[in-house]
């Protein structure tokens, strides 16, 4: 017996003010946007090879009473070169949910 592809399953929104508007997404499409959230993987790793998360900064942090974590990773950075980062997070949006829209709006 053959069995469909699951990539191919279609699904339909149905809005309840206009049954006439009807969205459909396909399985794949939604599973490529849901891969695309594995660029926050990149970016914590991006902070993991600074030097804000060595052993001398951990140090530094519990002689001060901070968390030597991610958060404070990135606020050190950010301080450090305000524009570069926000330059860098602007291009990483940009990226990332116009590729979202174009694999939205077919």
């Amino acid at each position: 017996m053959w069995h469909p592809n699951l990539f191919t399953v279609n699904y339909k929104v149905e809005y309840e003010h206009n049954p006439e508007n009807i969205l459909t997404y396909r399985l794949n499409d939604i599973m490529t946007a849901m891969c695309l959230f594995r660029l926050f993987y990149l970016f914590r790793f991006l902070l993991t090879i600074t030097k804000y998360k060595s052993s001398r900064a951990a140090r530094a942090c519990r002689m001060y009473g901070e968390q030597s974590n991610y958060k404070f990773s990135l606020v050190c950075v950010f301080n450090e070169n305000p524009f570069v980062f926000l330059f860098f997070i602007l291009i990483i949006f940009l990226v990332f949910f116009s590729y979202e829209i174009r694999i939205f709006e077919w």
